[in-house]
């Protein structure tokens, strides 16, 4: 489905199968990308800005893609709606949370499940999705982004010298990977 330089990972399928979302590298930084089945080479890029974007699940009903960002400074728990392009957080902890999974109740009631680091421990937690919080900003036309060329996205280069060349070996300091 992608076959390019970048990392791709945490791939998810969208409700109706049409579609799935994942993280890959842009930059430093990992962001969120919509690819359609029907045409892998369709690729939108659902998030931006200078933090990473990982973990995505989908509502029930794939209006609203839940995810963990670190855009605060801290990993929390995000929402996006694919339908307005708001931005929501939904939690708010300088020690982490991770990997949400939406929820709906046998009343109907809505909440979040994630993981959450806390007193040295990973323990899972919930919260309420009935009661919305402000909404932080929304991704303008979120609903009909044009597919994101490939070429426009910034490559990442650590700054470790790497080198599979024998002859680059002699003479090394000790600061560069061989491969």
């Amino acid at each position: 489905l992608t076959n390019d330089q970048r990392f791709d990972g945490g791939p998810l399928y969208s409700p109706d199968g049409a579609s799935l979302v994942y993280a890959t590298e842009v930059g430093p930084f990992l962001k969120l990308f919509r690819l359609d089945l029907a045409n892998p080479s369709n690729r939108q890029q659902l998030t931006r800005g200078e933090w990473s974007d990982i973990d995505a699940a989908y509502s029930k009903d794939g209006k609203t893609l839940y995810f963990t960002s670190d855009r605060n400074g801290f990993e929390n728990i995000y929402s996006l709606d694919l339908e307005s392009g708001e931005v929501r957080q939904h939690t708010n902890a300088i020690t982490g949370c991770f990997m949400p999974q939406p929820i709906e109740r046998v009343d109907d009631t809505k909440a979040l499940v994630y993981t959450g680091y806390w007193k040295s421990r990973f323990d899972l937690y919930r919260a309420d999705l009935d009661k919305q919080p402000e909404v932080l900003e929304t991704i303008p036309d979120i609903a009909t982004l044009p597919p994101t060329p490939e070429a426009s996205l910034q490559r990442y280069r650590p700054g470790i010298p790497g080198t599979n060349n024998d002859e680059e070996k002699e003479g090394d300091p000790g600061l560069t990977q061989f491969l």
